[in-house]
Parts: C-alpha cells; structure tokens; sequence
C-alpha cells in the first residue's frame, strides 16, 4: 500500500454545479488534455499523462513514428538508421520493412542528464505553500498544501532529475518527414497496417523526450478554483485512490485526477522530495511510531533510483505535418437532392465544410503553428515542431519561468514570424538567430540545431501579408557625432523591411555604394560611398555605428582586419586610412601613393596590409603602420591582390592579363602567371595555397601552380565569353566558376574533367560572388532579385526580393550566415541564409 496520501480540499468554491453538468465538464475536459495544456508552457514538450513505456512496444525513442492518445504516445515504427557506434536503444530501433530511413550521426543526439530538476513542477495556476508536521486535518500530518487559484491546473512530480535527449530539427529532417508521411500514413490505413483511425495530421515523429525514473502526475479540472491539494508524509494502509474523497462535498463542480507509477518499484517518497524539512519529518515519525511499525522491516520506501533506467517519458518533443485540403461544396446529411445552382444564394456558407456535432481536437500548440504556415503562405504541406514555438518565443523574448504563452495562436498573430517556401511548396518558420541579447529557454541549445536546405525557397515576411514585419523593438544605441553627421538616421535593410540608406550628408550627397564588405565576425556591415563616405552598420541592430569622411574623394574599396575591429580604406584620393571600429576614428593614414587606390586586402594572420595604385602594390605593417616592402613595377594597372592561406606570398592581376606571385616578406618577385589575353577579374588561392584559379574576360579559366607558374588547365567560355568570378571548392578537389554563359560549371580541379553545370539564366546577371569557402555562391538577376545556389547540394538554396536596380556589390559574411548586397537604388540590404549541412 502506499505510504502516502492526497488530501483535496475545496477551501472556497465556486458557482455550485449539478452532477451532470459535472459529468459534462469532466468529459469535455478529461485529465490527460488538461495535464497537456496546463504544462506545456514549461517548454519542455508534450506533458503525457502516460508516462510509463508500453508493455508491447517498450519505452519512446527518438526516431518514432506514432501518435497521441489518452495522453500517452503509441508507436507505429521506428524510421532512424544511426550510424556512428551508437549503442543507444535507437540504433536498434523497429522498422518497418518497407520504410524508408533517415540516416543520422550519432553525434546528433543530443543528451543532458539533468535537464529538468526533480521533484514538483506545475502550472502557472498552481501555488505551493509549505505547511510541515501536525498541520493537517482527520489525524493527517501535511508536508505541504498546493492550491489551485484557476479553474484548471497541472502537476508533474519528477522522482529523479529528468534526463533530456534530442535532435534538434532541421531541414533535411523536415524535408524526410515532407516526403514520407503520405506513405506512412496510407500504410496506417491499409490492410496491411494497424488501423488505427488517425489523420495524417495526427502522426508525430518523435525528436526528443524528458525521462525520469518514477513519477506522480495531478489534473485539475471542471470548477477548480481555491481547491487544495496536501500531502501527507507517512500514512500506511490508506490507497491513494481513496485519498481523493477527502472532504469533498457533493456539490463541488470536479475532482482532480492522479496517476503514480511505475509499478514494479518504490513509490515516490513525496515528502522528501517535496522538501520537508528533517526536522519536521522526524517529529512527524516519531508522533507515528507505532504506524511505522506495521511497514516492511529495512524496506527503504524511496528506494535506490539508480538502479532503475530513466525510461518513464514525462515529455515528447515532436515533429508533424499537415497539407492543405479545401473542398468545393458544403456538406450536409439526409437533405434531399437540389440544384447547387438554384440554391446558391440561400446560402453563404458554400464553400465550406460543416460537420455536426464538431469534431472534438485534442490539444496540440504545433498544429496551430501548421495552420498558421498554411494560412499565411502558398504551401501545399506545413512541417513544424515543438521546438519550433520555444523558438519562436525566443526571438521575441517571451520569458519567465513559464516561457510559452498559454495562446499559441494569438501570439503568433502578434509576432508574425516568416515562412520559407520550398520549390515543392513545403512550408516551415524561418528563423532569424542574429539577435542580441534574446531569450533562449536553457533547454534548448539554439547553436547546435541539425539541418540542411536542400530546394530552393522564398520567404514570406510578416509585410507581404499586410501585417507589420517582425522587426527588433530594441533601440540600436544612439548615434555618435560622426564628421558631418547624418541628417536621417540610415538603417541597413534587412529582410523583410526595405529600408534604404541616406541619400545625403549634411548638405552633400551620399551618391552611389562604391564598395561593400562584411565584417568576418558578421559583427558590421561596411560600405564606401561616391561622396567619400564610410558608413558601417551593426549588423545585428541595423544602426549606423560608424560613419567616416576623410577621404577627399569616392571612396574605392575596403577591407576588415581579421578580427572585424579593424578596416582599412582606400580612395580615389590616393590616401590609404586605417579606422577603428571599437573606439570609432582614424587611427593612421598610410602614405607612399600617388595615384588612385585600386585594393587594399589584410593577410589572413591580420600582420600585414597590402595597397595597390597604379602598377605597385605595397605592404604596410599592420600595427605600426611602417612600409614593410614594395613591388616592382606590375605593367598594367593593379585589379586584385589575395593573400596565400600561409601568409607567405601573395598574387596580384593587372589589366595587362597577367598575375605575379610575390613574397610577402621582401615583396620579392616569386613567378608570373602568363597566359591570359584579357584582364583578369578573378583569383583565389586553393585551400592548401598550392594553386592558383583565375578567369579573365578572355573567356578563360585557368589552374596554376601558386609555387612556380606553371599552367595546369584552361577551361574556355568560348570565343568573346567571360569568366567573372572562379574558386575552389573547400577541399580542394573541384573548382567552380560562372561565365558569360550565365551557367555555374563545376570541375575536378586535378583533370579537368566537367562533374555538372548549373544553368542559371537571368539570375546570374550581374555581381556573381563566390564566399569564402567557395561553398556559395551569390548573384543578381535581371530582376533585381538576388538568388544564392550552394555547390555542395548543386541547388539554388534561397532568393531575396527588395532591391529595385541593378545588384551591384555582395558579400557574405565569412560563417555563411548571412549576406550584403548593394544596389544601384541607393540601398543596402543584409539577408539571412539558411542553415548549410555537411558538404555532401
């Protein structure tokens, strides 16, 4: 028997109800929902009120594929095939024969041991007071009383800290559930599967759980105001099902429910996991000496947790989808034959479908979410998960200790938060993870989530639906007194606002973007201005930080130190000036030119600044300023100049078609690299800096050895083609450039051998650029549109709308993360790119 017992009390009830009435509400309202609803807002998951595994099926595993009912999670299949050694109970997880499986590293199970506390966790509703020995009524001696202030309340009482696993969801996972739930589900409804009545909104794919070793759970429900809840410390011989007629008077609206469990080991010793106080239980036993008598002699009621596995699943973390289904006609039972056509002004409602009585939902906050994504968007089927809403409310700083709010559907009308829809019309929140300073419940680990964006997308903002646009309500910090100041502030846009840049200066005109750069922390957005403006937003408020006109012309191009704190400029001027974006101001200006400034570039190890004007390139001491070398005369005016990944040499192209390799200690002549019959546009080093690309308005695409010169291979456009921009995948082993063909052409950098082209059309018209890693690739259309393809996956990935002229600077922040781009429309916009898998 238990050693425990609850005791409820109906303190100050409400409106006196009839039985029936009673009845009803408990049926409207059974424990399992109530349970659900009132303790979902921990974020932890779906609360199930059935936490114990199915004597069949064995306990939840992630991977599984089932569904909800009476508050417990029943499995169909597992769909997980895990590689990596695992030997976890889900690298042996049941599948069915004909299912097809997501592969998933091992690595990508999450795991943390204590994520949730033991002992009692409730809803908001439900207040704790302690009350100790002697307190209680009927010879009962109380540990502590709950009372429930709300007509309904929840509480889950953990015996051993709830040890959390997950996946977090990504796309790739999202788009497997996308391309398979059709097929499971008709498998449910076949001859050959369960039959076991669910829609295809109702399967769930398990990403994650909370399991614990034993457990109590309590639903309040009906009329439950001021009702009280206590719990004694040691009274033997009395079931706990009986506890629950306690002082409980007939006319009270409802009872609250409870389940204990497991069976098969020691109960939950309550009042000592609840915090009685010792001295409070030893007085309590020694006033029932003579109970303790009557218990099993050296049986520890609490019993040994660790000998028992964390397998009772006290919260579900899930995925689910839903399609979009309408129906032309209303419907409606025994009315006889009539001509839709005769009757259609009759009635307003066609068009609809109506069932009678309504079909009672059980409660699910994702599912609003999946309405939400159909409603607001042209995607044919909706993909969410719980975790999606914890995310959700991240972003717009929903805190407390209850960090979901209790309508789901409200605030996602308030915060309106974007949808990305994929070519095959798969609809899914579109995160936004640059914000400062925003609230991530400690359960979640936002950096680590798993994922991949293989189709191409578009995104629908909160704008594009006449709704105001999800945008930070944070002040992004007050404008210094910068040289000359800026009459309007200058916002740099970002999806899905347009906001564009000042057109002017105090009384001067900004005039056109010269140049833009992103920070390689993805800290500033920096642009140079016709003018001799320098402007540097953050890139996470979008307020100007920065702004900068020492130049005595348009500025020509910049360039950020490594560690972001740094940027160099140069202008038509001839000056070359060193800015500090920590304290703000000039910390130098480098002297030694005559003509225009063409490149400045930083080493990769941030110890060298490397200039170009006219035929010459110099290097400059980064921390001092001093001239460290400079070359000798190039023959044709300086286009490009890139460091070697080793900082030992570096290349520079000159109008004359040709590109010198130089050291980067004496500036020394180290080898030409002699072939091309156009400028050169394009460069980069191989990431071991053994080789050299380049293309050339020749038409051309050359390899060369970066050591001596040598020519490897040439891969042609064809005569009077163009090649603008060319790099190195990021191994190594391919090479991808885009031409005047406006086709991506992807090559085995060894043999030349053509792997696969990409035909782009009109969306590669104009400023093509290839990130860091050469995993990207960015371009303008002809539109004015901006699409990025990702070489790995060979797909076009994601395009942005917004500008309205021609595209005519990008850059990518060096983490991929997101990207710049100006326009001939006098704006600047900063997008965020989806999350990259592993190279494939």
């Amino acid at each position: 028997m238990p050693n425990h017992i609850l005791i409820i009390s109906a303190a100050s009830r409400g409106t006196t109800s009839t039985p029936s009435s009673s009845s009803a509400t408990i049926a409207m309202n059974p424990a399992f929902e109530v349970y659900a609803q009132q303790l979902y807002s921990r974020a932890w998951g779906y609360p199930l009120w059935e936490p114990e595994p199915s004597q069949t099926q064995g306990e939840v595993l992630i991977g599984d594929v089932g569904y909800l009912r009476y508050g417990g999670f029943y499995r169909l299949f597992n769909a997980l095939e895990i590689s990596g050694g695992d030997d976890s109970p889900q690298a042996t997880g049941i599948a069915h024969p004909n299912l097809q499986c997501f592969k998933l590293a091992s690595s990508a199970i999450h795991r943390k041991d204590n994520a949730v506390s033991k002992g009692e966790h409730y809803s908001q509703s439900i207040g704790r007071k302690d009350v100790g020995a002697g307190a209680g009524t009927h010879g009962v001696n109380i540990a502590c009383e709950y009372e429930c202030s709300a007509q309904y309340g929840a509480m889950a009482v953990l015996g051993t800290p709830g040890m959390r696993e997950e996946v977090h969801p990504g796309r790739r996972l999202k788009t497997y559930m996308k391309d398979n739930v059709d097929a499971w589900h008709a498998w449910v409804n076949s001859e050959e599967g369960p039959d076991v009545g669910i829609d295809l909104e109702d399967i769930l794919f398990v990403v994650g759980s909370v399991k614990t070793t034993r457990w109590a759970v309590l639903a309040f429900f009906g009329d439950s105001r001021r009702m009280r809840v206590a719990i004694d410390g040691d009274v033997p011989g009395i079931p706990v099902s009986a506890s629950a007629h306690v002082n409980i008077r007939r006319e009270s609206t409802s009872l609250p429910e409870h389940r204990i469990g497991p069976e098969g080991r020691p109960e939950l010793d309550l009042p000592r996991l609840l915090g009685m106080h010792p001295l409070e239980e030893a007085e309590h036993h020694a006033q029932g000496r003579s109970r303790r008598g009557r218990r099993n002699q050296g049986q520890d009621r609490a019993g040994d947790a660790s000998q028992y596995r964390a397998d009772q699943c006290m919260f579900l973390r899930y995925m689910k989808a839903k399609r979009r289904f309408i129906l032309p006609y209303k419907i409606e039972a025994a009315a006889e034959p009539m001509d839709l056509a005769m009757d259609r002004d009759l009635d307003d409602g066609i068009g609809l479908i109506e069932e009678e009585p309504r079909q009672a939902t059980h409660f699910d906050p994702v599912t609003t979410v999946l309405d939400y994504i159909l409603e607001h968007s042209d995607a044919e089927i909706a993909i969410a998960s719980d975790l999606d809403i914890i995310r959700v409310c991240a972003e717009n700083r929903y805190k407390g200790e209850h960090p979901l709010p209790e309508d789901i559907s409200r605030f996602l009308a308030e915060v309106q938060p974007d949808i990305e829809v994929t070519e095959d019309k798969l609809g899914m929140l579109l995160f936004d993870d640059e914000a400062t300073g925003t609230y991530v419940p400690e359960h979640y680990d936002v950096e680590q989530q798993e994922g991949t964006f293989n189709d191409s997308a578009h995104i629908v903002p909160g704008e594009d639906r006449g709704v105001q646009s999800r945008t930070s309500e944070t002040d992004p910090g007050p404008e210094a007194p910068f040289d000359g100041g800026i009459d309007d502030k200058g916002m740099l846009a970002d999806k899905p606002s347009i906001l564009h840049l000042p057109t002017t200066s105090g009384n001067e005109r900004l005039g056109g973007i010269t140049v833009l750069a992103f920070s390689p922390v993805g800290r500033d957005v920096a642009a140079g201005f016709e003018n001799n403006t320098i402007v540097i937003w953050s890139a996470m408020t979008h307020g100007v930080v920065h702004q900068f006109q020492h130049h005595t012309g348009s500025v020509s191009f910049i360039a950020y130190s490594p560690d972001g704190n740094v940027l160099v400029s140069g202008g038509r001027d001839g000056r070359v000036i060193v800015w500090d974006l920590i304290a703000g101001g000039m910390i130098r200006s480098l002297p030694g030119h005559q003509g225009a400034i063409e490149r400045v570039a930083y080493s990769p190890n941030g110890k060298l600044i490397a200039t170009a004007a006219d035929s010459f390139v110099k290097l400059w001491d980064a921390e001092t300023g001093e001239l460290h070398a400079s070359t000798g005369d190039h023959g044709g005016i300086i286009m490009m100049v890139t460091f070697s990944p080793d900082n030992e040499r570096f290349v520079s192209t000159s109008s004359d078609g040709t590109a010198r390799v130089w050291s980067t200690h004496t500036a020394s002549h180290i080898c030409d690299l002699r072939g091309h019959e156009g400028v050169i546009y394009a460069v980069a080093y191989s990431p071991d800096g053994r080789r050299l690309i380049t293309g050339a308005d020749d038409g051309t695409a050359r390899v060369w050895s970066a050591l001596l010169g040598d020519e490897y291979m040439v891969m042609g456009e064809g005569e009077g083609g163009l090649v603008s921009a060319a790099t190195f995948g990021e191994d190594g082993k391919v090479l991808h450039y885009v031409g005047s063909e406006r086709v991506i052409k992807t090559y085995d950098s060894y043999t030349a051998d053509l792997l696969h082209n990409i035909d782009c059309g009109d969306k590669v018209a104009m400023a093509p650029m290839f990130s860091a890693d050469g995993r990207l690739l960015a371009a303008g259309g002809e539109d004015h549109s901006i699409t990025v393809w990702d070489m790995s996956s060979r797909r076009e990935i994601i395009r942005f709308s917004g500008h309205t002229d021609n595209i005519n600077h990008l850059a990518f922040s060096r983490d991929n993360r997101y990207l710049a781009s100006a326009s001939d429309d006098g704006s600047a916009h900063k997008w965020t790119l989806p999350t990259l898998a592993l190279p494939i």
